[in-house]
């Protein structure tokens, strides 16, 4: 964890009643590199709920949530372990808000020991169980999703660990990229409707006379 970090989330919690689970962007490194990977979340409810059925939401070690709304769920649960935190932002998310920091509260190393590669194939097949679960428990997602939840699950058992995962990370970025575009764009297109009321606009010739 980095300095401070438990401080700002209990005070962003204080200060958010309805937040249940407050999450932050993670710093990956190496032996060999201080600054291997940024992974980068949503940041609002809206956002993480548009894209948690395709992506998790958080990395678990950024993770602050609410111990009394916690004890309202079922818990971790060892039958969808190691996607067992998959599902438990499914089950805090029908509670309340979820969000994320737009700052790096952890940092995590990125080793050939870790779990997501030791144990990648059975988290890629209990992830396909936890959405099967949130298909009928949280929302049935279109057509799309199910496709991709399907591919994910074949290129998981199929293909190398550490393959997956540099696609996962350049997912996440491409997804990141999109929702800053699509705030640009909102925010230019607010610009010009300011310009619009701003500018006089000469008068169109029209057959009526007027």
């Amino acid at each position: 964890m980095v300095p401070r970090r438990l401080e700002a989330q209990v005070k962003y919690l204080e200060s958010n009643e309805l937040v249940v689970v407050v999450g932050s962007y993670v710093q990956l490194f190496t032996e060999s590199q201080k600054n291997f990977a940024k992974l980068k979340f949503p940041l609002t409810d809206e956002k993480i709920k548009k894209q948690w059925m395709v992506l998790s939401p958080f990395a678990d070690p950024s993770v602050m949530f609410r111990k009394s709304v916690y004890n309202k769920t079922s818990g971790y649960s060892k039958h969808f372990w190691p996607a067992d935190d998959v599902h438990m932002w499914y089950q805090l998310g029908r509670l309340g808000k979820l969000v994320n920091m737009p700052r790096v509260l952890t940092k995590v190393r990125w080793h050939q020991g870790a779990g997501s590669i030791r144990s990648h194939r059975k988290q890629m097949k209990k992830t396909w169980e936890v959405h099967q679960w949130a298909k009928d428990h949280v929302e049935n997602p279109g057509l799309q999703v199910q496709l991709f939840w399907v591919g994910q699950y074949v290129a998981g058992v199929i293909l190398p660990a550490e393959f997956n995962w540099s696609v996962y990370r350049v997912m996440k970025r491409i997804i990141h990229g999109l929702g800053l575009a699509k705030g640009f764009v909102r925010r230019t297109l607010a610009k010009n409707k300011i310009l619009n009321k701003v500018i006089v606009h000469p008068k169109k010739a029209s057959f009526s006379g007027t």
